[in-house]
Parts: structure tokens; sequence; C-alpha cells
């Protein structure tokens, strides 16, 4: 019995001394790799409900600012799970079913057979919104949640049967964020402030509000929704979050379920998009992830939930490095070997003429990027796509070629015959380009 009690005790010694040396490992290679500007944001890791590793690393860009544990950081579409999360609270209150279409709610809504469900799973056929709004649009005002359900149901466009597969837009959320406003008689922000972050204490989450990001309104910024991708938040407070999944605080243990479930298509196959969250169910270790992606930024929360492990990043202006760094991370901490991340090769600056710069200025509205706007600003030409208020440096490598400090990103204005600018996209594919509007 004694010799039994001094294993467990040896072995005991042994995970703590495996535990302790994965995080000092995990915290020196991050420290290194924010030196050399390949992660600023959040990291952290939880076991069996408990966090065991919550850093921070690096400066919110151009300022001097530490990141640190409290700084609200841009995660994109993460903000989806809690627009999915505020959709099934109404649900729970008795305000809808999910399978009511959503002309119930909104009289001239002109897609006949598109569910609350659909939206939620990304099948409901609708195809991106802002083509419709840049023609159609009155582009001198903003334009939220509800301008733009009143805009597609004014000017329909073509959809696909609901329900045919899955094709991730955000529309279905901006849709979803506008039933919510009109379900709850609340703005979008107030209802999920008060049924989600109040009582989960999200203390350092927010939404952006698009349409006070600049004094000025213009066919560069009109395009103000929230629900798809407007969120603030830290690592901290999105474990919070991804936690209430493991109780009723928030969502029901049907909605809940639903949540983590895969979506039944039309021909009877499943689609791996359940409620906001991808879920992976036929692997050793089951998964749920969901992922926020703009530009240089990348955010992610994944879910382990036979162990109740959490893995959770933020990337603020390092998001070129997402990939090399979460390997990184990921192998370390599960004790496998890893190599450490390398700055990628940039191409060299060229000498250009910013004469050229007013024929490229405008909005293209592109088929895999959606709409981008071209802004001169000190001779220096920037990127902004719609409905993002930030920008980026286009810095030219040749007359038409262009790139992204600390991205692998290489764009290129497409001439015709004449040298007349006839489109914008990824360098050296034109059938990405998008036509200047």
């Amino acid at each position: 019995m004694q010799r039994f009690i001094y294993f467990i005790i040896f072995v005991f010694i042994l995970s703590n001394a495996y535990a302790q040396k994965w995080k000092q490992q995990l915290d020196s290679v991050l420290t290194i790799i924010e030196k050399e500007e390949l992660f600023h944001g959040q990291i952290l890791i939880a076991e069996q409900g408990k966090i065991v590793f919550n850093k921070s690393y690096g400066k919110l860009p151009n300022q001097d600012t530490p990141i640190t544990t409290k700084t609200p950081l841009a995660v994109k579409s993460i903000t989806k799970a809690f627009t999915a999360a505020a959709v099934l609270n109404l649900e729970q209150e008795g305000k809808l079913n999910l399978s009511d279409e959503v002309q119930v709610y909104f009289s001239k809504w002109p897609y006949d057979g598109v569910t609350i469900k659909h939206l939620l799973t990304m099948t409901s056929g609708l195809p991106n919104f802002i083509e419709m709004a840049v023609n159609k649009g009155d582009t001198t005002k903003y334009m939220e949640n509800l301008d733009i359900v009143d805009l597609v149901s004014e000017y329909p466009v073509n959809v696909e049967t609901p329900a045919m597969r899955y094709n991730y837009q955000n529309s279905n959320y901006i849709t979803l964020a506008a039933l919510v406003e009109k379900i709850s008689g609340m703005s979008y922000e107030n209802y999920v402030s008060q049924k989600i972050f109040q009582p989960l204490e999200l203390n350092n989450t927010y939404f952006q509000n698009l349409s006070q990001a600049s004094e000025e309104v213009g066919g560069d910024n009109f395009y103000a929704p929230s629900g798809d991708g407007n969120l603030y938040s830290t690592a901290e407070d999105l474990y919070r979050f991804e936690q209430s999944f493991y109780n009723d605080k928030i969502l029901s243990e049907k909605n809940i379920k639903n949540t983590f479930s895969k979506t039944l298509l039309a021909d009877g196959s499943l689609s791996t998009y359940g409620l906001a969250w991808w879920v992976i169910d036929d692997a050793p270790q089951k998964e749920f992830y969901i992922l926020g992606d703009g530009p240089n930024k990348r955010a992610s929360i994944q879910r382990y939930p036979d162990s109740n492990s959490t893995l959770i990043y933020i990337h603020n202006f390092s998001g070129r490095y997402w990939k090399d760094v979460y390997w990184t991370v990921r192998n370390i901490w599960m004790g496998n070997e890893f190599i450490m991340p390398e700055a990628q090769y940039e191409p060299t600056e060229y000498i250009i003429d910013p004469d050229l710069y007013d024929k490229y200025v405008g909005s293209y509205l592109t088929p895999g990027f959606g709409l981008l706007h071209i802004t001169v600003e000190n001779e220096k030409l920037y990127l902004r796509p719609d409905p993002i208020p930030g920008k980026e440096e286009l810095v030219p490598s040749s007359d038409t070629t262009f790139y992204f400090k600390d991205q692998s990103v290489e764009w290129q204005f497409f001439l015709d015959d004449q040298g007349n600018v006839k489109g914008f996209g990824s360098k050296g594919k034109p059938e990405s380009m998008g036509e200047k509007q």
C-alpha cells in the first residue's frame, strides 16, 4: 500500500513538472516570436475547465501601447457565435421558432422558403448583399441591418434553393441581427449585451459601431451592418462565453446540442457547419471551432468537449503568420516537436510615380473579397474592405502590382489595351478581378 502511495506521488510530481515545462517553453517561444514581429495578440489554453495558460504579447499598431490580457481586440466572424446565441435565446423566450420563415417577421421579404434555421446554418441560398447595396443603395447614408434587409426586399436578387448546400455568406447573419432587432424591439447590440455580456460578465467585450467609425459617410464606408463581424473581445472573455456551453446559463441543453450538430441538407448529406460553429465529430478527439478573419487579423475558439479543453488565439495585425504560430502553440501544448515560425519574404518596394494613384482610386466589387475601397492619403495608396473601417497600405512592387507589409498578399490593377483600369484583384489572377464601380 505504501509503495502504491509513493507511486501516485511520483506520477503527480512528474505530471506537474511536465505541465510547468510546456508552459515555460511556450512563453519563451512566444516571446521570441513577438520580438520578431510575428505575433501580436493573446493566447489562452484551458484544460479540464481551468485556465492553465493566459498570456498577451506585442503592441497595438502604430502605438507604443502593449497588448494585455484585458485589451479588447477585433475577433471578426466570432461575432456570429454571439448572434446565433441571441437568436436561440429569443427562441427560448418563446418569441420565434427556428422553423419560422423570414417572411413571418419581414412581410416584404421576397425569398420564399428561407427559414431562421437556414440563416443560422448558412444554407439559405442568399448571396452577398454588398453588390446590391452598392448598386441600389443610398451611399450618402449609413446602411445598417434593417436598412439592408429593406433594400434586398425592395430589389430582389437571385437566390439558390434553401438547404441545397452550405454557402458561407455574411448576409445570413446580417439578416439574423436584423431579426433580433425586429423581434426584441431593442438594438442588436443592446440585446446581446443584456442577454449575454452582462450575465457572463464579459467586461472587456463590445461591438464596434461602424456607423460611428468615421465623421463622414460616403461610398467607401456607408455599409455598416452589425452581427456578422464587428465584435471586439479578449481571450478571457471568449473563454467565459465558451464555457457557458457546459451549463444552461445562456442556452438550454437542447439548444447547446443544436449549436454543435451538423446540418442535414436536402440530398441527405451533412454539412459540417452547425449554428455558427464548425463541427468535427468523426475524429479521435471531437472538436468544435469558430474562426474570425480580417486584414492581417485572425481569431479562433477551439473547443474539445470530451476533455473540456480549449485553445483560443487572437492575432492583431500579425494574422499573416497565424498558421505557423498556431501549430507551434498546439505542438508545444501537446508535447510534440515543433518548428519555429519565420518571417516571410516581402517583395522589393518599387519607386512609383504617385500620379498613377489617381486612376486607381475608387471602389471595386470582387467575387472573392467583396467590396474593396482604394484611397490615397499623403501620396500613399490604401485598401479598405467594406465594411471594415481600418485600412492597409498598398506598397508598390511595380506600376500595377502592390503588396501588404507583413502579409503574404499581393494585388494587381488590371489594365486594358489602352492603359485604362479594368479592375483590381489578386496578383496574376484576373479571375479574381473586381470591376471598378
